[in-house]
């Protein structure tokens, strides 16, 4: 197991022992385990899923962020702490499938309507808002 803390800016998301965390990373998905070597990497758009030390699974619409892994040694033992600082994250028990599409369908037309100064938000907000859509239509037959 390991310690992990994962938060956006408003919100603390989880803070405890974890046996596993699944991560959407700009390289490819990365998988942590207990002992995973250092690593510093940036997260986009995608599915973060934790198996906490219960082996119960959360999953989580995660949206762009930092992951931090640190491996500690202390009297011979090896730890490590994983820290992930994401721009917006939501549990997917709280994602709404027609909130999520409704929230899509007015990026979309923000979209159509921008001008050059606000062209590249607005696409993160289409990105995001798909995100959303996409893991609460996964999740939708398991709550």
């Amino acid at each position: 197991m390991f310690d992990l803390f994962i938060a956006t800016p408003e919100r603390q998301i989880y803070n405890g022992r974890a046996r596993q965390v699944i991560i959407p990373s700009t390289s490819g998905v990365i998988t942590v385990l207990p002992g995973h070597e250092p690593l510093i990497s940036t997260i986009q758009v995608g599915e973060l899923v934790v198996k906490d030390e219960n082996d119960t699974s959360l999953f989580f619409a995660a949206f762009m962020g930092v992951v931090h892994v640190e491996k500690r040694e202390e009297d011979g033992e090896y730890s490590s702490r994983v820290s992930i600082l994401l721009e917006r994250t939501e549990n997917v028990e709280d994602l709404d499938e027609a909130h999520a599409e409704a929230a899509l369908e007015r990026a979309r037309a923000a979209n159509v309507e921008k001008d050059i100064d606000d062209g590249l938000d607005v696409n993160n907000l289409v990105i995001k808002e798909l995100n959303r859509v996409k893991i609460a239509r996964k999740h939708k037959a398991r709550l």
